[in-house]
């Protein structure tokens, strides 16, 4: 049966995006008190010192300082002479000179909105990119920036070991940057090292007083299991209001997702409206979970109105039962982390189990697989499409290749349905009902807050395979799957009872 991901432990991790994305979502302005008067002296001497060297000297030296304050500060218009400057001069000037350049004139980049590309023109693209940044690293190889870009397009190619590299490189040459903090969190949580993430993070001189990062220790604390440690930091940010709502809004959320699991739900509320004042879509998705999950707050449409806020658009339209409007967004989620799982399980599993499209199940695990090919969810997901979608050798191909499972547990269990499917399709059906028998034994022992659901799965598929094959246990099956979907509070309770309504009334037609 398919597998997939639990609505219950979502954290407001960073995002991983390119440079040029980073950017255009603002994310890198200061984040100094936008209330401080002294401050605000200060950024304006520091800038018009800036300027002034730019109109003194006329380099492209001067121009990259003059756009990159301009551009920490809020302050485009200060720089549109310069930022033109060196895109006029783009041969003199580094990649990341020109990405700043083209935020301040406000040039669309057409490779960040056309998100419509196939999965294999995305591998084709992180394969050129990395071309692209070892040749620059050989001629800057001190430039962290390019070190990070180079470390997330080798994650997207599945590359752990050469990314993980190119992850320290860049700690090494700037361990206080935001930018290379993040990506290094994110890339770490992939790689399931939180605690080296939760460690640079504490190690970094940055992270006290930069409201982005401590929303990050925040959200890594907490997935080890710790007390984060800048608590106290964080709600003095937030109350003393000294930040732009663009800059507070992940912090807001962080620390409304630690009040919710807390059980302080009040807190929790505002916490969550605040962080939707002026949201990423990182915080959107964060809101729109937590109002589905734990009905803190309402959440309509606000998504639709945040750039990028894909994955947002596709929790919604899962947790809505809108199965159909759920695929795209996806897809689109995939495009802009690719190095992630989380979108190729959810949209395989709504493929696959929502859907019944079984090729979109096969190629949304696929897509997964680049990136993730050990992932027993992904493996799963496609050897179930490949199964139903008549492919049974490559299902039992893809089976082989999953890693040994611990006993007892939930992969454990969905796996031995799987295989319990995989045998019925072989015409093995003696040892396929005993494999699903076995699944949801197993299942029945979890202390999982999902058995439920999971039991009301396998039950489900064993069932339409019994009725399939004509064994005479179908209507018993059937029956007892019926009752299992009943008690899952979540429309695919509903969406599968009704689809195995319409197969039991078929088998009975051909009896």
């Amino acid at each position: 049966m398919p597998g997939f991901t639990k609505n219950d432990d979502r954290y407001i991790i960073p995002r991983w995006r390119s440079f040029r994305d980073t950017v255009r979502s603002r994310e890198l302005e200061s984040s100094e008190s936008t209330d401080s008067k002294s401050h605000s002296e200060f950024s304006d001497d520091y800038l018009l010192g800036r300027l002034a060297d730019w109109e003194i000297h006329r380099t492209t030296g001067h121009a990259s300082d003059l756009v990159g304050a301009a551009v920490a500060l809020g302050r485009r218009k200060v720089a549109v002479g310069a930022a033109q400057y060196l895109l006029d001069h783009d041969l003199e000037v580094s990649r990341w000179a020109r990405e700043l350049a083209l935020d301040v004139i406000g040039h669309a980049d057409p490779e960040v909105n056309d998100r419509n590309r196939s999965p294999a023109q995305v591998i084709e693209t992180a394969k050129a990119h990395v071309r692209s940044f070892r040749r620059m690293l050989r001629q800057e190889p001190n430039d962290p920036i390019t070190w990070i870009e180079l470390a997330r397009n080798y994650a997207t190619l599945g590359h752990k070991g050469h990314a993980r590299k190119s992850i320290h490189a860049g700690l090494q040459l700037a361990k206080n940057n935001r930018f290379v903090l993040r990506a290094a969190t994110r890339f770490l949580l992939h790689d399931e090292n939180a605690e080296m993430a939760h460690r640079i993070l504490l190690e970094a001189e940055s992270t006290p007083t930069d409201p982005w990062l401590i929303a990050t220790e925040i959200a890594v604390g907490s997935i080890c299991k710790r007390r984060p440690r800048l608590v106290k930091a964080a709600r003095q940010m937030i109350a003393d209001r000294n930040f732009s709502e663009h800059q507070i809004t992940e912090l807001a959320s962080a620390m409304a997702t630690l009040e919710l699991k807390s059980g302080s739900f009040n807190k929790s509320k505002k916490l969550f409206r605040r962080s939707l004042r002026k949201p990423t879509e990182n915080s959107m998705a964060q809101a729109v979970w937590a109002a589905h999950k734990h009905n803190v707050l309402n959440i309509s449409t606000e998504f639709e109105h945040v750039s990028n806020s894909y994955e947002a658009q596709t929790l919604h339209s899962i947790l809505e039962g809108s199965w159909s409007h759920c695929v795209y967004p996806c897809r689109q989620w995939h495009y802009y982390q690719p190095f992630s799982r989380r979108p190729c399980i959810q949209g395989s599993f709504v493929a696959a189990t929502a859907l019944g499209d079984y090729p979109g199940g096969m190629e949304f695990a696929e897509m997964g697989l680049k990136a993730n090919p050990n992932d027993f969810l992904l493996l799963n997901n496609y050897a179930f499409s490949a199964a139903q979608n008549g492919m049974v050798d490559q299902a039992e191909k893809v089976l082989e290749k999953v890693p040994k499972l611990p006993p007892s547990s939930t992969d454990s269990a969905v796996f031995k349905a799987t295989k319990g499917l995989v045998r019925f399709r072989m015409g093995k059906i003696a040892r396929g009902r005993e494999l699903y028998y076995e699944a949801r034994s197993d299942i029945r022992s979890l202390r999982d807050e999902d058995r439920s659901r999971l039991y009301a799965l396998a039950t489900t598929f064993h069932a339409i395979e019994e009725l399939r094959s004509n064994s005479g246990d179908g209507e018993r099956i059937c029956a007892e799957a019926l009752r299992a979907l009943r008690l899952v509070n979540d429309p695919i309770g509903s969406t599968l009872r009704e689809r195995l309504k319409a197969i039991h009334m078929d088998y009975r037609k051909n009896v």
